[in-house]
């Protein structure tokens, strides 16, 4: 059917830069006497919607301390040099503020699905208490396929348990999502996800959140401290849930996505699925100075790199 589309279409285009270089590779054949970067498929770099996903305090924060509407702004680089000028207690502030709402709405969410499935108030509770605002916050939130590889989180169980363990650096990872209906293996991954997060060990560490939609999207988009993407490369490179928390101060942890090409500190988990280092380490961009909220670019003020650096340090992500 694809050979059929591409023979029959006017144009066709991939979703990132790096997904228009992998399928002019991979379907070099159709056109088997035309050197690949002259291949007829373009590529669309996917976006999102900022008015949607710019969290309310975040607006009022760009509102008080940018000169000018930053919604008319989008595309002006100078513009964005203002954002030198909030504090970075402010920032640093508004992001405290979405976190304690997530974990406020989190709890709520908790308790309701657990009082439905006849789970015991003592386990609730003890999931409830490790949902502290004061830990590091990572999110993972998308359709459940098997190349998004939603569990190779897993794979190092014990480190896994160190990390989650440490009382004195509380980490917590947020899982939600849907699987289509007829895809068995991603079905699956929500399984294992949730037998993961009932076992003792990860009791309030390890969260899945049932009945993901577009309003509780927005709150792990602006609560989480870092998202997690981790798809295999030559897979679907689109990112939209990383590129919507880049909106809201938080960083990503990219691995070798279209979404994810120009992060050239961010180390990822391997194209093949083996096992490397997995330290996570602060999002930046070839030019080292912008992060990308598509359909913009802001530039990385000294107090957003301050931001995100504390918490980086606080959490000991390194080590």
């Amino acid at each position: 059917m694809t050979v059929l589309a591409l023979n029959c279409s006017k144009s066709s285009n991939a979703v990132s830069k790096l997904h228009g270089e992998v399928s002019r590779h991979l379907w070099s054949e159709i056109w088997k006497d035309i050197p690949d970067f002259e291949i007829p498929i373009t590529h669309i770099t996917n976006g999102v919607h900022s008015g949607t996903w710019m969290a309310k305090d975040f607006r009022q924060l760009y509102e008080q301390y940018l000169d000018g509407d930053w919604r008319e702004e989008n595309d002006n680089p100078e513009f964005w040099k203002g954002i030198d000028n909030i504090p970075s207690n402010a920032l640093w502030e508004t992001h405290s503020n979405r976190k304690a709402r997530l974990a406020e709405v989190v709890k709520k969410r908790i308790r309701k699905r657990n009082e439905h499935h006849g789970i015991p108030t003592h386990i609730s509770d003890k999931i409830c208490a490790g949902i502290d605002p004061g830990a590091l916050f990572i999110g993972f939130a998308r359709r459940f396929a098997t190349y998004k590889r939603a569990t190779l989180i897993f794979h190092d169980e014990e480190r896994l348990k160190h990390i989650l363990n440490n009382n004195e650096k509380p980490v917590v990872i947020f899982f939600a999502g849907k699987a289509h209906p007829a895809d068995r293996p991603g079905q699956e991954l929500i399984r294992q996800i949730y037998e993961m997060s009932m076992r003792p060990e990860f009791l309030g560490k390890i969260i899945l959140l049932e009945n993901y939609n577009m309003s509780l999207a927005r709150y792990l988009v602006s609560g989480v401290d870092i998202w997690l993407n981790n798809p295999r490369r030559r897979g679907k490179p689109a990112a939209h849930p990383a590129r919507r928390s880049r909106s809201t101060a938080v960083s990503t942890s990219p691995s070798w996505t279209g979404g994810g090409v120009r992060a050239t500190t961010a180390k990822t988990a391997g194209p093949s699925g083996k096992k490397k280092n997995m330290n996570i380490r602060i999002f930046r961009t070839a030019r080292m100075r912008t992060v990308s909220i598509t359909p913009w670019r802001i530039p990385l003020s000294r107090n957003f790199l301050n931001a995100e650096m504390k918490i980086i340090r606080r959490h000991g992500l390194n080590a």
